[in-house]
């Protein structure tokens, strides 16, 4: 029993370190004028995300020619490696361009997959959806040198490779082992196992996804991260905690005020929860039937916050969608 309460004094009292550490660096890095403040820093990650596209490819050597096929299209700024556990190990880029409307060139030259298209013929039940997550097939005979040779600039390196895979647990104890305090513990407990840059991308992709696939109808809804996953408590392979909202506050929002044309609504005629409940069943279809990487889907609408689960297999993430934080 001794045991237990001093062990609980010692958790509270790292608690407490923590919480001062972490407060301290804010406050200096805030009156330094490097740290961004929150509207600011989702803004940042979300401009990021639209500047982004994540391409499967065969392995990491596939990273130059991929490279100089897709400078076509714009300036790549960054690049980084990641793999995907399934039956066999999957290998993604995930690369950013300067611009959104250079990512939006490569996009839109993407093909469909006439495999699974529905316009491939009897039988293929896929229907073509445009979207971030793309595919590195193989050259036609004849075509894979002539790329080679069109290369006008030197590749960038990789920023990362294998950029999500945690460090190893008899890693991570030899480090905690040779720490001089517990203080040096806990700061190389948390610089070891926080969520890294590329972890922080992906999960601003995956609400770039769900947002993009609603924008014609919901132009002004946005889905928006939220919890330790922008908090900076996220660890390596924690789950992302997503919020659509459609009442985006923007300055086109600002100036329709003064408009005198105002949109037909359609009027809902059951309470707000029952109300939101269908939306989120409807939103729930339509990313199971036809948003790529998305499986899983579970629906618990019951729930205090009804809320949507899902997996994506590109990114291999824990989604929990929601349309309160509440």
């Amino acid at each position: 029993m001794n045991a237990l309460m001093r062990r609980a004094q010692q958790l509270h009292h790292w608690r407490t370190y923590c919480i001062k550490q972490c407060t301290a660096a804010g406050i200096e890095a805030a009156a330094r004028g490097n740290r961004p403040n929150y509207e600011e820093f989702i803004s940042n990650r979300h401009q990021q995300a639209q500047r982004s596209i994540v391409v499967q490819v065969s392995s990491e050597k596939s990273y130059n020619e991929l490279y100089n096929y897709c400078s076509r299209f714009g300036s790549i700024i960054t690049a980084h490696h990641y793999c995907v556990q399934h039956e066999d190990e999957l290998h993604y880029m995930l690369l950013e361009y300067a611009s959104p409307g250079e990512a939006t060139a490569a996009i839109d030259s993407s093909a469909y997959n006439a495999e699974l298209s529905t316009s491939g013929g009897a039988g293929a039940g896929g229907i073509p959806v445009r979207s971030p997550f793309l595919w590195f097939r193989a050259a036609a005979a004849g075509k894979r040198s002539q790329a080679k040779l069109s290369a006008n600039h030197k590749t960038i390196p990789l920023a990362t490779i294998d950029g999500t895979r945690p460090l190893g647990q008899e890693h991570l104890q030899a480090l905690l082992r040779g720490a001089e305090s517990i203080e040096q513990q806990l700061l190389l407990l948390y610089e070891h196992t926080r969520l890294n840059d590329l972890g922080v991308r992906m999960r601003f992709l995956a609400a770039l996804q769900v947002q993009q696939a609603i924008s014609g109808m919901f132009p002004d809804a946005r889905a928006q991260p939220f919890g330790s996953s922008v908090n900076g408590f996220g660890r390596m392979g924690c789950d992302l905690d997503l919020i659509l909202r459609f009442d985006s506050d923007t300055i086109a929002n600002g100036q329709r005020e003064l408009s005198r044309l105002v949109y037909h609504t359609k009027e809902n005629l059951s309470n707000g929860r029952s109300q939101t409940q269908r939306q989120m069943e409807c939103i729930g279809d339509i990313m199971h039937l036809f948003l790529p990487g998305i499986c899983h889907v579970r629906r618990i609408l019951q729930a205090r916050v009804p809320i949507i689960k899902y997996h994506h297999e590109h990114l291999d993430l824990e989604v929990d969608l929601s349309m309160s934080n509440l």
